[in-house]
Formats: structure tokens, C-alpha cells, sequence
């Protein structure tokens, strides 16, 4: 069953609540801050996800040398258990990536002007956001490859002129739709029973999905979906139940207790996943 925005609000409250209110009597403000409780709880998800297993979350983009020292990365939050997994070069193509050798950020002066034991190969470092290359190639491609948390959820409302390719949705009803450039990639959109995968989206709120069936009418409502198996989304709505009692002081025992049951189940599945590690993606030199 895919869980939408308003179907995890939902069980959220069923869970907190007793029973499920219809969403439309409820005001934005308070389907909001339960909103944020959920955010909350999908992010300590995907902690215990990239601290066991940060492949799960693997993705990429391609860097295009320019002769610079340093490269922002912005997807990159180094605090937060997010790192660089593996960095490919990838100039003679993606059949042909070969070795990237990374080092100690206070080191990188020992490779400038083309220390002999590189190789040929390319020498980075990592410093807060930005990858940098002490030997500042002037050109190639690098694959970066880094575990990438899902955006935020949210639902709200499509304006006129919905394609068999896109939609639009200038504001959220409900949650924080951020006007980033392919902030969404990746994530599912829902409208009635059509799951679309994401595959680009504008800042002014313009998504781009594989075809609908039917394509959306002005003011049908859309809800996000998260990439994210069902299971953890299980995990992380009881989470927002937990935080949600506890903050009024209501009893937790009963939340606590399925917690615990599910807990070893998830790490069960990271475990298992686990196996893969990056050497499955990249090329490894003989």
C-alpha cells in the first residue's frame, strides 16, 4: 500500500488521537505542526538508516572540472552522517570510471604540482561542503556518489494546465514545499490512484512525472509519497506517535512496546542490505 502525505497524517493521529478526523475540519496550522513532527521522525529514520547503511540512500551527480580548487557540494551535510561514499572519474565514461584516491583535507599541499605516488589518478578531499582537488584538473567528469535523505512531505492543491507530463503546485496545503530546482527528484507524487515518479521540478512549483492516466484537474489534490520502503515508513509514523503522546503527557507504553517489536525487524533489513557494498558500483583496479 503506497502511504500518501494524508494517509500518514492520518494513522499518525489514529495513533495519537484515538480516532481519525477528517483532515478538512482540522486547521492548517495544527496539520502543520504535526507535519513537523513527522518530518522529524522520517530524518531519525534515515539516521539509523545511513549510519548502518548509507548505500540505501545512495545516489549521484557528475562534477565537471573547471580548473577550481574547491567545488561546493550542497546535498553534502558532513554533520549529520551524510558523506561521500565513493567518487568515480568518469572522463573516459561511465564503463570506464576509474580509481579517485581520497585524502586528509590538512594533507592535500603534499599532492600539489603532481606528487609522484598519484599516479595519474585524481587526489580529493572533503572540507564542510565543498570537495576539493589540490592538483585543480582543468578538465574530466567525477561521479560523486553520496546517500541523499528524501525531501520533505506535503499535499496541496494543482493549478491550471496539468499535462500528461507534469503538474503544478504553486503552494503546499499542508507541509513546506520548497522552491529548490530538482529538490524532489526521486520521490513519488499521488493523484487518486496514480503513483508518478519525479524526475524533475521547477521553483515555481512545476513537477515533471512519467505519464498519467488521467492528468490532473485544477484544484485536485496531489500528496507526496516517500521513496522509502513501507516498513520504514511504519517505523517512522510510530516515532511521530511517540513524540506526539509524549509531548502531552499522554502514555507511551503501548507505542513503546510496538517500537521495540519493530525495531529489530529494520535492523534485520539493514543488516541484509548491507551485503552491497560500494565496490559493487564502482570499478575496482586488479
Amino acid at each position: 500500500m503506497i502511504k500518501s502525505t494524508r494517509q500518514i497524517l492520518r494513522e499518525v493521529l489514529l495513533g495519537t488521537n484515538g480516532s481519525v478526523d477528517d483532515l478538512s475540519t482540522l486547521g492548517s496550522d495544527y496539520q502543520n505542526a504535526v507535519m513537523g513532527v513527522i518530518d522529524d521522525a522520517f530524518d531519525r529514520v534515515c539516521d539509523e538508516i545511513i549510519s548502518a547503511n548509507p548505500t540505501m540512500l545512495a545516489t549521484y551527480y557528475d562534477l565537471s572540472l573547471d580548473g577550481s580548487q574547491a567545488y561546493y557540494l550542497p546535498d553534502l551535510i558532513p554533520w549529520n552522517y551524510e558523506s561521500i561514499l565513493l567518487v568515480e572519474n568518469i572522463t573516459g565514461g561511465v564503463d570506464d570510471a576509474e580509481a579517485t584516491i581520497t585524502t586528509i583535507w590538512g594533507d592535500r599541499m603534499r599532492y600539489v604540482e603532481g606528487w609522484p605516488l598519484t599516479y595519474g589518478r585524481i587526489i580529493w578531499s572533503i572540507r564542510d561542503q565543498y570537495i576539493e582537488l589540490p592538483n585543480k584538473e582543468t578538465t574530466g567528469t567525477l561521479r560523486i556518489w553520496y546517500p541523499k535523505r528524501p525531501a520533505g512531505l506535503f499535499y496541496g492543491s494543482a493549478s491550471a494546465g496539468a499535462t500528461t507530463t507534469s503538474v503544478t503546485i504553486a503552494t503546499a496545503t499542508v507541509g513546506q514545499l520548497v522552491a529548490e530546482t530538482n529538490h524532489y527528484i526521486g520521490m513519488y507524487i499521488i493523484h487518486d490512484t496514480q503513483a508518478r515518479r519525479i524526475s524533475a521540478n521547477t521553483t515555481a512549483g512545476v513537477f515533471t512525472v512519467s505519464a498519467w492516466t488521467t492528468a490532473p484537474s485544477e484544484n485536485d489534490v496531489l500528496d507526496l509519497v516517500s521513496p522509502l520502503p513501507r516498513a520504514y515508513q511504519q517505523r517512522a509514523i510510530r516515532e511521530a506517535q511517540i513524540a506526539i503522546r509524549a509531548g502531552g503527557d499522554d502514555p507511551i507504553g503501548d507505542l513503546v512496546m510496538l517500537s521495540d517489536r519493530e525495531a529489530p525487524d529494520m535492523t534485520r533489513r539493514l543488516r541484509k542490505s548491507g551485503i552491497q557494498g560500494p565496490e559493487y558500483i564502482r570499478r575496482v583496479d586488479r
